[in-house]
């Protein structure tokens, strides 16, 4: 069955380790292909059907970690299907994030730099620089708690801060830029918040301008959130929620912006979304949730948009594509599956100067 949107490429992470997604979130948005999830020792039948149904053969497959996450094995499997496997391969987490940022661009427009300590900051900064689109610039990098290696510093030292802009995500990021010699002045942007809720909707508020949707996702299940922010990166913010109800800084967001927000997507199922979250989520968009439609994708098949005569706010739940006829926001320089975000809002980066 076709999708929405034309595969030209794909990603392969780990499915058990979540801070080496990350950086393959990015990528998989600006290579405009699917991240998918394997097991370390050999490509799983699951990743190698999906392969088979959305990519050409002779397309590239990014391999995104050493032999240690994905084996030589996987990349023989990837290679036997008519693929092209290409390793993206570094011997620490923040080499990973700087190879996977070479790969995307030398001269990146935006450098989103989160702690790659765990998976909450670095999944919203990655998704909100794959907003760039299908050959976009934007990048994530990850540092190592309040350090900057140095994989990630010579990276940045061969940039021109007059034409890049950095943002840090965290509070460990922001203490980390502070604290590095770089060999040029930088003015940037901190973003951070008490809790990885706040950080993501505070991120959501920097980088978007009246979005056409939003994702929720569910603090507990990287995975989910992984997937979906590879898969929505480029229409609008994602958001953490806690299972059971729909996180305060979720809400108040998605209330906020509830004025252009049409349709709220979740990856995941039941178990990850309970009634009473999608319930608040159609509340905080509507008038109330009896005036939105949830709209079930399981598998990832698509119902027709006109199907269930949707024409209020739409929830879009199990991991399916919002309806379309609704235009992109923003302005952004990507092409393919998405215009970016409008960043013609954002203040000036006062105020926070990098160590020189």
């Amino acid at each position: 069955m076709p999708g929405l949107v034309t595969a030209r490429s794909a990603v392969l992470v780990n499915k058990s380790n979540a801070t080496y997604s990350a950086p393959g979130i990015t990528l998989a948005a600006e290579k405009q292909g699917p991240l998918l999830m394997t097991s370390g020792g050999g490509l799983d039948s699951a990743a190698a059907a999906e392969l088979k149904r959305t990519l050409p053969k002779g397309s590239t497959v990014y391999l995104n970690g050493p032999t240690k996450l994905l084996s030589s094995k996987v990349a023989d499997q990837v290679t036997a299907l008519g693929y092209k496997a290409l390793r993206m391969d570094a011997s620490d987490l923040s080499g990973l994030s700087a190879r996977v940022a070479k790969q995307i661009t030398a001269t990146p427009s935006w450098i989103f730099l989160a702690d790659g300590g765990e998976y909450h900051d670095p999944i919203a900064a990655a998704t909100a620089a794959g907003a760039l689109g299908y050959r976009g610039t934007g990048v994530v990098l990850l540092t190592n708690g309040k350090t900057v290696p140095s994989s990630v510093k010579s990276y940045i030292n061969a940039l021109n801060p007059k034409t890049t802009n950095l943002v840090t995500v965290g509070y460990n990021a922001d203490q980390a830029v502070q604290h590095t010699a770089f060999t040029k002045s930088w003015s940037y942007w901190a973003i951070g918040g008490k809790a990885h809720e706040d950080v993501a909707a505070n991120l959501a508020r920097f980088w978007w301008t009246a979005p056409n949707s939003a994702v929720v996702e569910d603090t507990w299940t990287w995975q989910n959130a992984a997937a979906g922010g590879a898969a929505t990166a480029t229409y609008g913010p994602m958001l953490w929620s806690t299972e059971g109800t729909l996180s305060a800084q979720a809400s108040t967001y998605l209330s906020q912006e509830a004025a252009s927000v049409s349709v709220v997507e979740t990856f995941g199922g039941n178990s990850s979304y309970l009634p009473a979250n999608r319930t608040a989520i159609g509340n905080a968009i509507a008038a109330s949730s009896a005036w939105t439609s949830t709209i079930w994708a399981a598998g990832g098949d698509v119902p027709a948009a006109t199907a269930r005569g949707v024409k209020a706010p739409a929830l879009v739940a199990g991991g399916g594509e919002a309806p379309t006829g609704r235009p992109l926001p923003g302005t952004g320089t990507g092409t393919g599956i998405g215009t970016g975000p409008d960043r013609t809002h954002l203040p000036a980066p006062d105020g926070h100067t990098a160590a020189r």
